[in-house]
């Protein structure tokens, strides 16, 4: 179980309790817009910050954001509903007729989505000073900067106009609670999807390669400098990106180690780096140049562009999916709390 801090009005113990009246109203394509969730699956499950979709032959696929996005959703789309029924519990329920509270005493408007309940994601910059050589960068076990409540993440790596030497380097982090409880549930395969913000590519720099990494920050939740090298050397996807802007979204297929990597009883945890970064072989030097890649966070507005692991299983066991009303009729995946 992870430590969610704080009590917030649509934690997980909300939607535990409402599980079966929200699976209700995510049978209706209008309800699923306000959540922004965009599948024509059954849901059989949903959580502060992901869903979970019936497929075909007893499997199922879960998508993970990096923060409480349907918690967010939640109170967004309805939120003259939940401030009503806040002040019906705060005037009357709570203090003279109890079983007839709403359980909204305390509404807090919306998770944190910068430096996270749970987990986060983010990006750290070290700017050298004096200029270095580009595996005197790469070395370096501090930051300079840390931050996780943008509205995009860039990672990238800077020129000097003195050749062969670098002005900086960032490295980002992307962290997913996959807590998932049920042994019976077997891990097939998985992606990350990154959706493009901008790119730059200066000069006749050649494009730098991207790759899919571990990180192990010290905090889930939060960045600082000191986690900026917290990063892993083995490839987590089966391929890389060129840093350019003929792909979006940059969608990574997760590898053997890739799949190991996933944490069913915990945080799931990655980076994002050059691929230059981790061999410690300089990128292409042009004066003056940058390579840089920009791409949406879960600050963004809405979820489509979101930082997104999705996850697929199969179970042996006999379960029957869905029912002809759309709802599950004997299916507990279980998401841990």
């Amino acid at each position: 179980m992870i430590d969610i801090g704080p009590f917030l009005a649509f934690n997980h113990e909300w939607f535990a309790r409402h599980q079966s009246a929200l699976l209700w109203l995510l049978r209706w394509r209008v309800f699923r817009w306000c959540l922004c969730i965009d599948t024509d699956n059954d849901i059989v499950e949903i959580h502060p910050h992901c869903y979970i979709v019936a497929l075909a032959d007893r499997r199922i696929r879960a998508t993970f954001h990096t923060h409480w996005k349907y918690s967010k959703r939640v109170y967004f789309a309805f939120r003259p509903l939940w401030w009503v029924l806040h002040y019906w519990d705060w005037l009357v329920a709570d203090r003279f007729v109890p079983k007839l509270s709403f359980g909204l005493f305390t509404l807090t408007t919306y998770p944190d989505i910068g430096s996270g309940l749970v987990t986060c994601d983010g990006r750290i910059y070290y700017t050298a000073s004096p200029t270095q050589t580009w595996a005197t960068i790469c070395g370096q076990p501090t930051g300079t900067s840390a931050t996780t409540n943008s509205i995009s993440h860039l990672f990238s790596c800077h020129c000097d106009t003195v050749s062969t030497l670098w002005v900086g380097l960032r490295r980002v982090f992307l962290l997913f609670d996959t807590t998932v409880a049920n042994s019976y549930w077997i891990l097939d395969s998985g992606t990350v999807k990154l959706s493009r913000y901008s790119v730059a590519v200066d000069g006749t720099n050649t494009p730098s390669a991207m790759g899919l990494y571990s990180s192990n920050p010290a905090s889930n939740s939060a960045l600082v400098v000191e986690d900026f090298d917290a990063v892993g050397s083995t490839p987590l996807s089966d391929g890389t990106y060129l840093v350019s802007g003929t792909d979006s979204p940059y969608i990574f297929t997760l590898n053997a180690a890739g799949v190991a990597a996933i944490n069913v009883s915990g945080v799931s945890k990655f980076s994002v780096r050059f691929v230059q970064d981790v061999t410690v072989t300089s990128p292409t030097w042009v004066s003056g140049a940058t390579d840089s890649f920009e791409f949406h966070s879960a600050d963004q507005t809405g979820s489509a562009t979101d930082p997104t692991l999705t996850l697929e299983f199969h179970s042996d066991a006999n379960f029957i999916f869905i029912s002809k009303s759309r709802r599950p009729r004997s299916f507990a995946p279980g998401i841990a709390r």
